[in-house]
């Protein structure tokens, strides 16, 4: 996340060029500035769609885990006792 907040300090105005020379030293600036942003955006968004996918996994799972839980909790008091029963929903 670093490189997001970091941002290259030119010296003297940022749009401004004293010569031809300067000018494209700014826009060779401008253009490696576009290419890393670009890369990193492109990297977060990758991050996003795992997290993504990740989450829907997760929430897969508890639906399918739910109903089972449920159902095992009223046995489970009565033949474990219901200390046993709290701490298996609990886990």
């Amino acid at each position: 996340m670093r490189r997001l907040e970091f941002t290259r300090v030119m010296r003297g105005r940022a749009a401004h060029a004293r010569n031809a020379a300067e000018a494209v030293m700014h826009l060779a600036q401008f253009a490696r500035e576009r290419h890393r942003l670009q890369q990193e955006r492109s990297t977060l968004t990758k991050r996003l769609q795992r997290i993504d996918a990740r989450l829907t996994e997760i929430v897969g799972s508890e639906t399918r885990l739910a109903p089972m839980a449920q159902f095992i909790a009223p046995n489970a008091q009565t033949s474990l006792g219901m200390g046993a029963a709290d701490a298996m929903l609990q886990y």
